[in-house]
């Protein structure tokens, strides 16, 4: 059988989620992950930075909680982190993702959010509220941190399951002398998250 020359790549509808330990909160963790689903499969979760520093300590218990790999780097540098993680998005991009979303504020970032965005991708950056406008305007969407719905207790991640969203204003489930009315009640569609920013 002829393949289809017109046909997505394997990970085309999957979100690769990749994470700047040193410059991402990690107690938004869980919250971040909400996010990123809203634009895909979050099939690949990544935390880059060096491990053996008191900078990541936040990130250590999170990881494993999360279902995250850390990507650890030894290296000297200061700018080892970004290095590793832009050559793994462009790797990512050749196996076949399109949909990215990067977690981090540096602007060290813009060329390979402007590469992929040449290249047909879907760019998401979540970061402070002050992060470069260079970075903010080369995205696709930028999502400041600081409105990321915090998740409840029942919304818990379980590594390897689907993000559950919190129902913190949603409808509550009917009561058994409501189910029997004739007339449903109408409940109005809840707003989950708040509106994400996105380029003029």
């Amino acid at each position: 059988m002829k393949k289809d020359n017109w046909s997505h790549p394997p990970h085309f509808s999957q979100v690769a989620l990749l994470i700047d330990g040193e410059n991402g909160p990690a107690s938004a963790a869980a919250a971040i992950l909400i996010r990123a689903s809203e634009w895909g499969e979050v099939a690949l979760r990544r935390v880059y930075g060096d491990w053996s520093s008191p900078q990541m300590r936040s990130w250590r218990e999170v990881v494993t909680q999360h279902g995250m790999r850390a990507v650890h780097q030894h290296l000297p540098k200061k700018n080892a982190a970004d290095i590793a993680l832009t050559v793994d998005a462009i790797d990512l991009f050749h196996q076949g993702f399109r949909r990215f979303c990067l977690v981090s504020g540096d602007s060290d970032y813009v060329p390979l959010v402007l590469w992929l965005m040449e290249h047909g991708c879907l760019v998401a950056v979540i970061g402070h509220k002050d992060v470069p406008l260079a970075l903010r305007q080369a995205c696709s969407v930028f999502v400041p941190s600081e409105q990321l719905n915090p998740p409840t207790k029942s919304s818990a991640l379980i590594p390897g399951a689907s993000p559950v969203v919190s129902t913190q204003g949603m409808p509550r489930e009917p009561t058994r002398r409501q189910r029997g009315r004739k007339k449903r009640a109408r409940f109005p569609s809840p707003s989950v998250f708040p509106e994400t920013e996105r380029k003029p």
